[in-house]
């Protein structure tokens, strides 16, 4: 895990880690820098303030154990708890998606977007052949392998909010449909059924994706920094300017690839199963696309 630094300083954990600094915010804890005096390694640990309730970060540890072996997510190095708190380290990588955007200027290349693309997607196939759905995908959740802004490879993180979307994992069996649910996640990359309370699944996951890659990009999304009172109304305005606007109207000036992804992930139904193998393909270099990009980029 990684972010940027925002407060530096220097203190013993558990009498194991050396914190350096705090570099954020997840779901349910806060994240630092520090050193496993143990093992000599410089990870990232999450540590979550009990207060007397079930730790979501030992649900968090159990998602990732379930995930583990692939580059796409990073490695678990140790867990445990004391009378206040529950603590994670894990394998340090390099910025996030939010955090590249902004060392660029907020100016990616579509190149560079499209490569970013192509992981991502594998990324939550993987995690979706898991038989788990993140439900709080964005930028900041979606992390370079290594801290050479030259790479593409990704991990995801954060997964406090992830669920089943298989109720066994031995037969498969699609979560029900629902309605009237708590709205789930971030709302200016979430999806319009996410908006609208309804049970999230496969689909959901990947039309973010796609508001993502679109803001990453363009450097901005169209309903970004509206002026409303509350998270309801701002719920409902964003919900509504995601259903009326169309995907070639949100995509404009950018490759056909981005606008045909978001067609493809509206057309999902609930317990579709989606063809991942299209939706990357569609960002991978051809002679074609190579051309697209070099009018877009130029």
């Amino acid at each position: 895990m990684y972010a940027v630094c925002s407060m530096n300083f220097e203190r013993t954990f558990q009498n194991r880690f050396k914190l350096n600094y705090m570099m954020g915010k997840g779901t349910f804890g806060v994240v630092y820098v520090g050193m496993d005096k143990i093992t000599k390694e410089e990870v990232a640990i999450k540590i979550e303030k009990r207060m007397g309730k079930p730790s979501m970060l030992c649900f968090e540890k159990k998602v990732y154990k379930f995930l583990s072996g692939s580059s796409f997510v990073p490695a678990i190095k140790h867990f445990g708890t004391d009378d206040f708190n529950s603590y994670l380290s894990m394998e340090l990588l390099g910025p996030n998606m939010e955090d590249v955007l902004e060392a660029k200027n907020r100016d990616l290349l579509v190149t560079d977007v499209c490569l970013y693309a192509v992981q991502i997607i594998k990324a939550i196939q993987f995690i979706h052949e898991r038989g788990f759905i993140h439900r709080d995908l964005k930028p900041e959740n979606i992390l370079l392998r290594q801290r050479d802004l030259s790479t593409h490879e990704v991990s995801l993180i954060d997964f406090g909010c992830a669920v089943r979307y298989r109720v066994s994992k031995y037969k498969f069996s699609h979560i029900a449909y629902r309605e009237k649910l708590p709205v789930m996640g971030t709302l200016r990359y979430m999806s319009i059924s996410a908006h609208l309370g309804i049970q999230q699944s496969r689909r959901d996951d990947l039309q973010t994706v796609g508001y993502i890659l679109t803001y990453l990009a363009k450097g901005k999304l169209p309903w970004q920094d509206m002026q409303v009172t509350s998270f309801a109304e701002q719920n409902m305005e964003v919900a509504s300017m995601k259903i009326r606007m169309k995907p070639q109207h949100l995509c404009q000036g950018l490759p056909s690839a981005f606008s045909n992804y978001m067609k493809y992930c509206r057309s999902l139904e609930f317990a579709s199963e989606p063809d991942y193998s299209y939706l990357y393909g569609l960002f991978e270099p051809t002679e074609k696309y190579e051309s697209a990009i070099t009018l877009k980029n130029g």
